[in-house]
């Protein structure tokens, strides 16, 4: 499943609710009030966990990249400092496809020296693909150094070899 960023922001911004809601003024051109997730949107904007584009759009029905994933997901769960994550050190590049010079370096770095992502076997990490519902979690869930996963004979789904590697999420 390919997450859109209409459905994306809604799952990330009620895991963040505990933010205080106050009166928005319109952060992007293209989320009237009228919008479904405009308090999502300007809530995560309010937050510094999105940013938008150079233009002054958000584009809310662009899927989301891994690139943009790790990100909002990261500095969602509010367990590291923002700054430390933002200007995260990046000497060499995290994977043979993430030079350290993109906006996203900084983040993908962290991630991955924090073990919340580990890439392909190819040692790339795909930052231009779309995310999809699984690696969202996986990325989400890793956040947590602590989190105890349930045991995956517990679950049966159909769907979901619980062996494969994202079977736990």
């Amino acid at each position: 499943m390919k997450i859109k960023k209409f459905l994306f922001l809604p799952i990330l911004a009620i895991a963040l609710f505990t933010h205080s809601l106050s009166a928005f003024a319109v952060a992007f051109s293209d989320v009237s009030e009228g919008n479904g997730n405009y308090v999502a949107i300007n809530t995560l904007y309010e937050m510094g966990i999105i940013e938008g584009y150079e233009d002054g759009t958000y584009k809310p029905h662009q899927k989301v990249n891994r690139a943009e994933a790790i990100k909002m997901l990261v500095l969602a769960t509010g367990l590291y400092d923002e700054e430390e994550v933002i200007n995260y050190e990046v000497d060499d590049d995290p994977f043979v496809d993430t030079p350290a010079t993109q906006w996203y370096a900084p983040f993908v770095a962290f991630a991955k020296d924090h073990e919340i992502v580990s890439g392909y076997d190819d040692e790339t990490f795909k930052p231009e693909q779309t995310v999809n519902l699984v690696e969202a979690l996986k990325i989400y869930f890793e956040s947590y150094d602590d989190l105890i996963y349930p045991a995956v004979e517990m679950h049966n789904f159909n769907d979901c070899d619980m062996s494969d590697w994202y079977g736990k999420y």
